[in-house]
């Protein structure tokens, strides 16, 4: 679902219902202004729920919405503040968004380039290749000497190519692949600060609004990207059972979180709401930052590479047939 979407939906959503209008009568009005898609149907089918007598729990429990989303949606009710409980929501999804085109794009370039690498590779092969045949088919020439020969170069050739396809599969199957891309997600530069950012930010929601803290980890635990995540906000719920009263109790001696995020949720004391919602801001920033960084830096390495391996594909023909046009004019 487009996170982009639901966070313009729940703006004018959180909108209608400040000024009066019932849910019911906000749902309706909102999708009557919304393209045909899979939020406008679940919105139209929650609106018809609600309509008929359904309670709300009940009702957005049978939509496929994000479950984030859905819970927030129950608390904004009980808490009697739906409208600014949505406002929370779409800031989350408006920043969560445009974090995630950022890191899009990053990824973008190594992909781009590595799809020309091949093709370039590829065109190159089979034009030196004819070049060298054509060499060998001339009476009375050797392509051959101390450093190359014929079938080295042929090899190189076919070498070349054949192993930036295979880097170019690697690549878009780590990509493709969910649990390849998640290892990734934790690991990368940018990539791991903006999914602290964004964990952060969801326990700062729930927590603002005055949703248990034991609940607030069930829901995160099961809304976790991978299996380390999972494993580590279950120890932060063994350990809240246990009777851990600090943050930095429960999650000490984590592998996944850093220890700037359990620090700075920590120095909130009791308040962890606060404390989350600082942790996600530096983080974010942070992510932005390294985001930033590293789209000054992909561009001229990529614009690079594509030129090295031109050359070194072209270099060592060249170099052979400039030797052979010598010893043909001496």
């Amino acid at each position: 679902m487009n996170a982009e979407e639901l966070a313009f939906a729940n703006q004018q959503l959180a909108g209608m219902l400040k000024s009066g209008i019932p849910l019911e009568g906000a749902l309706k009005q909102l999708c009557l202004d919304m393209k045909s898609g899979t939020l406008r149907a679940e919105l139209l089918a929650l609106e018809k729920d609600l309509s008929q007598g359904t309670p709300l729990k009940a009702a957005l429990e049978q939509r496929d919405l994000p479950a984030l989303y859905k819970t927030m949606f129950i608390v904004g009710q009980v808490s009697e503040d739906l409208p600014a409980t949505l406002l929370l929501v779409a800031d989350h999804y408006q920043k969560s968004n445009a974090l995630q085109l950022r890191l899009r794009t990053i990824l973008v370039y190594p992909v781009i380039v590595l799809g020309i690498s091949v093709a370039v590779s590829v065109l190159l092969s089979m034009l030196l290749l004819g070049v060298i045949g054509d060499w060998q088919s001339i009476p009375g020439l050797m392509i051959s000497d101390e450093s190359f020969n014929s079938s080295h170069l042929s090899f190189l050739l076919v070498a070349s190519p054949a192993v930036l396809s295979l880097l170019f599969v690697f690549v878009c199957i780590g990509l493709l692949v969910p649990q390849w891309r998640r290892w990734l997600q934790w690991r990368l530069p940018g990539f791991r600060e903006a999914s602290v950012a964004q964990h952060a930010e969801m326990f700062h929601l729930l927590l603002s609004r005055h949703y248990p803290l034991r609940d607030a980890l069930q829901l995160m635990t099961l809304l976790a990207p991978g299996a380390s995540v999972r494993s580590e906000l279950k120890e932060w719920g063994a350990r809240l059972a246990l009777g851990a009263t600090r943050f930095d109790q429960m999650a000490q001696g984590g592998r996944v979180f850093p220890p700037l995020f359990v620090w700075l949720v920590s120095s909130a004391g009791e308040d962890l709401s606060e404390g989350f919602g600082r942790a996600a801001s530096i983080y974010y920033s942070r992510a932005h930052h390294k985001i930033e960084m590293a789209l000054y830096v992909l561009l001229p390495i990529c614009t690079l590479t594509l030129g090295l391996l031109v050359l070194g594909q072209t270099y060592p023909v060249l170099t052979m047939i400039g030797r052979q046009v010598g010893m043909l004019g001496s």
